[in-house]
């Protein structure tokens, strides 16, 4: 969507609440409005999936209601903005209609031009919030799942809200098939450490980088590098992203395994072939 230009259908079977409308947003003049106007249900569903910005629906559509194709639209498009309009002050369609996802309600007679376009300008940005949220959302969800490492979402409290496979993999822990709520606290094996990330979460601070010694499951204790950071600000959720030390040094130690092997098999070879050839001789 343009920031100056702004896409309508608008969906009335009264043509002449669709022209006082039309002379609503035409008195506006930071944003240009390009309405299109239908007057029935079925007319509408045709154009549901065309670039519209914001779909403005009265509530009375002959035999259907709005609320029917404010739920189609949503079927379609569920970020799309619609607002519902009526020629009734009713709470309870006003009620009906928000928990169906219409973005606002306005009652025939009631609004003028600037109420209109502020309730337009609303409906759109807060679209386009949720739309990116879900966005960040779902990119959140998919390293959350895929990561290697274990992760955790814990509260206020220390309780274990949500783990990643990798945490359930490593800790033997599954805390969304457990009867009683897992408190993160709980893993550490020093009171100190437990004591600290206590305090950190009362606080509302932030953890990088502290190295602790956690439980798992089978009473086996690993060295693990601790990050804690706040995920979500209303909900006071916290975000735990928890390094394997005891796996890591156990592929290093591989890995340095590896190299002197490399290192033998080569010099084994190259005594071999100095060997071979006076003896050949």
């Amino acid at each position: 969507m343009s920031l100056n230009v702004v896409r309508i259908l608008y969906v009335d079977d009264d043509e002449d609440d669709f022209l006082l409308v039309q002379s609503f947003l035409r008195k506006v003049k930071r944003s240009t409005f390009i309405i299109n106007w239908v007057a029935s249900y079925d007319e509408a569903l045709q154009k549901i999936n065309d670039e519209y910005d914001i779909f403005l629906v009265d509530y009375r559509l002959g035999k259907e209601t709005g609320l029917e194709l404010l739920r189609a639209i949503k079927k379609q498009k569920k970020f799309a903005p619609v607002i519902m309009l009526t020629g009734m002050d009713n709470g309870e369609v006003d009620a009906v209609a928000m928990m169906e996802g219409a973005a606002d309600y306005l009652v025939k007679g009631n609004f003028n031009a600037d109420t209109l376009e502020r309730t337009i300008r609303y409906a759109i940005r807060d679209a386009m919030l949720l739309q990116t949220m879900e966005i960040s959302t779902n990119r959140f969800r998919n390293i959350f799942e895929r990561a290697t490492d274990p992760i955790i979402l814990i509260d206020k409290n220390g309780f274990i809200t949500k783990s990643n496979p990798a945490f359930v993999s490593r800790f033997g822990y599954d805390p969304d098939h457990t009867s009683s709520q897992l408190s993160f606290l709980s893993l550490f094996s020093q009171s100190q450490q437990s004591s600290l990330v206590e305090k950190i979460l009362r606080t509302e601070k932030e953890l990088i980088d502290f190295e602790a010694e956690l439980k798992l499951m089978n009473k086996e204790q690993i060295d693990s590098l601790i990050s804690i950071v706040k995920h979500d600000s209303l909900a006071n959720i916290f975000q735990v992203m928890i390094k394997d030390l005891s796996a890591l040094r156990i592929k290093e130690e591989e890995t340095r395994s590896l190299k002197k092997f490399s290192s033998t098999g080569r010099i084994a070879r190259i005594m071999a072939h100095e060997v071979k050839n006076p003896l050949t001789n």
